[in-house]
């Protein structure tokens, strides 16, 4: 009895359902309604539709770096680094845009008057900070610069290392590499490689290109950048005391406020650069009268026109390769 009840609501469904469809055919023959689209597809046809997959979100940081024509790089000024030579803090960086309408000499105001946009923190442990220096292993974390309250590149944050809670965009890793040459040769150079945070993907690789004829001649030094499938892309050359014609010389100083290092594509050592890797003495200020006690420099990372994203993100590798290799040996530890 229940199953027959059943086809009988049923069959009335069947039924109302099959009077509704008659009425709005009769309608749309007689002009009083729009009946159904020309344009719209049958359900066999949409079965038959290659489905899209829509892209996801595009990173912040390949976002910003898309639209910047360079970087500037703000390093952490630290009074107790200054005061003793056995101290050893974890480098913290401000990041802001650069813009080919500043000027060529940039001094610290430059520098905190633009907003801030990405923040760099390190990742060390202790033994290696105190023990083995600029040639420390360690993780460069790169981080979003959206603060509500300060973001301005002034702003210090009173964490040491990472910011808890945070995932980085992007690992600069550095492992620890003994670059001392050995008669013209250096067995093991010093690397860094741009690890993608999310994911773990390598997506750079920057390698200290050693010349046979550094050992005689060490005021000419280069580095390499790589994609992630191993193709060379750039060379950043860095001229030191009389190299290429003493143009670096007692920079950055009073004397000579910018250190410029040239980027030229390819395996290029001579000719036009397409970019630039600049130190900026900060000016008249704690900053720069203490400049060698602190290691606390200004940078200015300037991309080549029409590069893409991935190759910007080498030439920011580059630029944290050459400030732990040059920049980061401090006066009072030289004793």
């Amino acid at each position: 009895m229940e199953i027959r009840r059943r086809n009988e609501r049923l069959g009335s469904f069947e039924g109302a359902e099959e009077a509704l469809l008659g009425e709005k055919k009769n309608q749309s023959t007689n002009g009083k309604g729009r009946g159904p689209s020309p344009s719209a597809p049958s359900l066999q046809e949409m079965d038959q539709m290659p489905i899209t997959v829509q892209p996801g979100p595009v990173n912040e940081l390949d976002s910003i770096l898309n639209d910047s024509h360079g970087l500037l790089i703000r390093e952490r000024f630290y009074w107790s680094q200054v005061a003793c030579a056995a101290c050893e803090r974890k480098t913290q960086f401000k990041v802001a845009k650069w813009d080919p309408s500043m000027p060529g000499i940039l001094e610290d105001r430059e520098f905190i008057s633009k907003p801030l946009i990405l923040e760099f923190y390190e990742e060390s442990d202790c033994f290696c900070r105190y023990c083995l220096h600029s040639v420390r292993e360690l993780e460069l974390g790169v981080f979003s610069g959206a603060r509500p309250r300060d973001p301005s590149m002034a702003w210090e944050n009173p964490n040491n290392g990472w910011p808890p809670g945070q995932d980085p965009y992007v690992i600069l890793s550095r492992p620890f590499k003994c670059n001392i040459p050995i008669c013209c040769c250096l067995p093991c150079p010093g690397e860094v490689s741009a690890i993608d945070g999310p994911s773990g993907a390598l997506r750079a690789r920057v390698v200290q290109d050693w010349k046979c004829w550094n050992c005689c001649w060490p005021c000419d030094v280069y580095l390499g950048t790589f994609d992630s499938t191993g193709v060379r892309t750039f060379t950043v050359h860095t001229p030191r005391a009389c190299g290429s014609g003493c143009i670096n010389c007692c920079a950055p100083s009073c004397c000579n406020r910018t250190h410029t290092s040239f980027i030229r594509r390819g395996n290029a050592i001579v000719g036009p650069s397409v970019g630039a890797i600049e130190v900026h003495w900060p000016g008249w200020n704690s900053r720069g009268l203490l400049q060698a006690y602190s290691a606390a420099e200004n940078f200015a990372v300037i991309f080549p026109a029409q590069s893409t994203t991935n190759e910007k993100l080498q030439i920011v590798s580059a630029w944290s390769l050459s400030n732990f290799l040059y920049w980061e040996k401090r006066a009072n530890q030289r004793s």
